[in-house]
């Protein structure tokens, strides 16, 4: 049962519009085609039955040579009057030789002038000298006797039919059991045209003026052409049909190559899932259109395949951390529980429970933030005072690099440019933090402050212990932790410069590392000048 719901398919739909399209031309041209043919086959048969009416006439008039030459002109110009032979000097008009046509001469003495007739170059027309009247010229012509025999074809015999001006038969030959018949209208377009046609059931004829205002008709059975005319469009329309199924089928078969690659990446969609994220689009064979879409497509496979790991690994990467204070927290109050004790072991316990308990704020508070930036990137801009920022973050950490006897040292030049103040000062203090945290005794950090035409940047270099190069692609990855450097015992819940690159990343930002192993590292922050800077949004 037909449906609707197949034009909501793009194979049908592109089938649908190639079979229009092909039927447009197919018919288009063959009916343009079947049109050309017909009406050239037609002009072929009454430019023959002309010819004959005009060897009439010619013959009627004793001058078939300038007949012919008008002949000549009503096959190739349109209908009209016909134009003037050329004038060669008023003279009585000869009879020319015998045998100069198929149809022959008319029966008349060579050289002898034709009685009663001349030609009247002046007017370009054969006229009748006045002492002649209509009575005598039917009495003095006469047609060649083989002009009769020489009309029939081989479909059939060809007639003509001379009527005179009052509509009585003036010369005939064997016509069909329906002849054809003179009326006013046909008369009116002869005097009009030069000629005048008609098609008359299974005849064709044709309608000339001869001397005297008679009418002259020659036709002939037209059933031979009429079949090859039939014949001739059913095997266009046959052989149109044969084209049409045959481009249908190419169609239905391009457009299922073109689907095909696009049913392949749906099928390969809904193979995919969280346990099965390694699967990929299989791109070959495919077009260069659709090529582009399926790398399109597996590189968004990939960036999910990457986004899907992070998260498995930061969830077994923070129920880990977590789990250590957990377990702190609880084997100390088991350990308090478990026999009485004075207050002074109630106290130690305590201080465990609550030293544990601060780590696990501090990494919840980190997760939190993380998650709030990764659900809402866009933050709140205002303009502030960079340096300013910088030089707060110094002094609220100094005590601690005080401590750790690390001198810290500021180059900072006055920026002002839009952002999140308190979402930048936390990038800062957790990079101000890892320098001091990371140093070595008497150590050394410097803090930057520059600006260009195009760029903000704020450097932050140690002389601490370095970052070997293996560890730098993932140094900001997050709970991830450098051996050894970056262990758990130096504090930290290996969130810190995960933060800072988010935040960094959400002003639009780089946050890039260089490091020597024993050397130190050097944190770079790289912000876009204010006058580049998007405004932010509403």
């Amino acid at each position: 049962m037909f449906s609707w719901k197949l034009f909501h398919s793009l194979r049908w739909r592109l089938q649908a519009w190639h079979g229009l399209i092909l039927l447009l031309a197919i018919a288009g041209f063959g009916g343009m085609l079947h049109w050309e043919l017909t009406k050239s086959h037609w002009d072929r048969i009454d430019e023959e039955l002309l010819g004959a009416a005009r060897i009439l006439e010619g013959s009627m008039n004793a001058v078939p040579g300038p007949i012919l030459e008008a002949l000549s002109k009503d096959i190739i110009s349109r209908p009209g009057p016909r134009r003037r032979p050329p004038p060669s000097g008023d003279r009585p008009f000869r009879d020319p030789p015998r045998n100069p046509g198929p149809f022959g001469p008319p029966q008349l003495s060579p050289g002898k002038p034709r009685p009663g007739v001349q030609w009247e170059f002046s007017k370009g027309l054969i006229v009748d000298r006045p002492d002649m009247t209509p009575e005598e010229w039917e009495a003095s012509f006469e047609l060649p006797q083989q002009l009769p025999d020489q009309l029939g074809r081989a479909e059939g015999p060809a007639f003509f039919v001379i009527w005179r001006a009052d509509g009585s038969t003036l010369m005939q030959s064997k016509l069909p059991e329906s002849g054809p018949v003179p009326n006013l209208q046909i008369a009116n377009a002869v005097d009009r045209n030069r000629y005048a046609r008609q098609l008359r059931g299974p005849f064709r004829e044709i309608f000339v003026r001869g001397p005297h205002r008679t009418l002259i008709c020659v036709g002939r059975p037209i059933l031979g052409d009429q079949a090859r005319m039939t014949t001739m469009t059913w095997t266009m329309i046959v052989t149109g049909i044969t084209v049409m199924c045959i481009g249908l089928v190419g169609g239905w078969w391009s457009s299922k190559r073109a689907i095909e690659p696009i049913e392949r990446m749906g099928q390969t969609a809904q193979r995919i899932s969280g346990h099965s994220l390694s699967e990929r689009v299989e791109l070959a064979g495919f077009d260069a259109e659709l090529k582009s879409l399926g790398l399109a497509l597996n590189t968004m496979l990939d960036r999910l395949s990457r986004s899907f790991e992070q998260q498995r690994q930061f969830t077994a990467d923070a129920s880990h951390e977590l789990r250590t204070p957990l377990a702190v927290m609880l084997a100390a109050s088991e350990l308090a529980l478990s026999k009485p004790r004075t207050a002074e072991e109630y106290r130690e316990q305590l201080v465990k429970c609550q030293r544990a308990a601060s780590r696990m704020r501090e990494l919840g508070d980190s997760m939190l933030t993380l998650a709030r930036l990764d659900a809402n990137p866009v933050l709140e801009m205002q303009p502030f005072e960079l340096a300013s920022l910088v030089e707060d973050a110094v002094d609220t950490i100094r005590p601690l690099a005080e401590e750790k006897s690390v001198r810290i040292e500021l180059e900072l030049e006055s920026c002002k440019l839009p952002g999140n103040r308190s979402m930048l000062r936390q990038a800062i203090d957790n990079l101000l933090s890892n320098a001091i945290k990371y140093n070595v005794v008497d150590g050394t950090v410097s803090v930057r402050v520059k600006r260009s035409e195009e760029r903000v940047t704020i450097e932050v270099t140690d002389t601490g212990v370095g970052i070997p190069a293996a560890a730098i692609p993932l140094l900001f990855d997050r709970f991830y932790r450098v051996d050894e450097s970056r262990s758990r015992t130096a504090g930290g819940s290996g969130l810190g410069l995960s933060i800072a690159k988010r935040i960094v990343e959400c002003h639009q930002g780089t946050l890039s590392v260089t490091s020597n192993l024993g050397s130190g590292s050097t944190f770079l922050i790289e912000l876009q000048a204010p006058e580049k800077v998007p405004d932010p949004p509403t």
